[in-house]
């Protein structure tokens, strides 16, 4: 299964915006991240979505949103998933509630100049892997409460605690590579470290309005 069945009038507040990856069918979920929720709580959500840490990816992409986006006070959802090369995804699920607005998606940027810093992408190869190696153990456990995932494996989570110093003393180039580059990669990248800045609002523009990138 390929996880990339793009709404063309996908609408904002769905605040995580990644490019597809496509995904083998099987591959196991390392983290599922959910994002736009302000009225609906996430174990309503998670609970509608039917899948957990662990285990497979949703056979339908489709079926899930729409299980989602029958939710009160969601109107529209959106499932993407990044995928890594030690054989776990990221699931990120967005949902739209109801009162925003509607707009359509942009066209996929082409800046090939533009790039993260090589530490960046290191960190977050390195995240994969010990997530990877986390969910193995059965320790995909996660604390929310901050606004971005803390795992309660101890390695994953001191990955994770590094994004939060490298979100905020790259926020410029990291907004800059969601915005302009042509690496969809490198903006899956950047969307999921900006999700670790402080002040979530000082980026969420940045998010939504990627939300309305065409790649994939």
């Amino acid at each position: 299964m390929c996880l990339r069945r793009v709404r063309r009038h996908v609408r904002p507040v769905l605040v995580l915006l990644l490019p597809v990856v496509c995904l083998a069918q099987g591959l196991p979920i390392g983290t599922i991240q959910v994002y736009g929720n302000r009225k609906v709580s996430e174990a309503e959500i998670r609970k509608a979505l039917g899948v957990h840490e662990g285990g497979a990816l949703p056979k339908s992409k489709g079926d899930v949103e729409d299980r989602i986006a029958k939710l009160a006070n969601v109107v529209d959802a959106n499932l993407f998933a990044a995928c890594c090369d030690s054989g776990r995804t990221i699931l990120y699920v967005g949902i739209q509630e109801s009162g925003t607005q509607h707009f359509d998606l942009r066209d996929e940027p082409g800046n090939d100049q533009v790039s993260m810093p090589v530490a960046i992408g290191q960190a977050y190869a390195q995240f994969l892997n010990a997530a990877s190696e986390a969910a193995r153990a059965g320790e995909t456990s996660e604390n929310l409460s901050q606004g971005h995932s803390l795992m309660q494996n101890a390695k994953v989570r001191y990955i994770q605690l590094g994004f939060t110093v490298l979100a905020e003393d790259n926020k410029a180039v990291l907004k800059q590579v969601l915005q302009e580059s042509s690496d969809p990669e490198q903006r899956a990248i950047a969307a999921y470290i900006l999700g670790y800045v402080k002040d979530k609002s000082s980026v969420q523009d940045e998010l939504q309005a990627a939300l309305r990138d065409r790649a994939g």
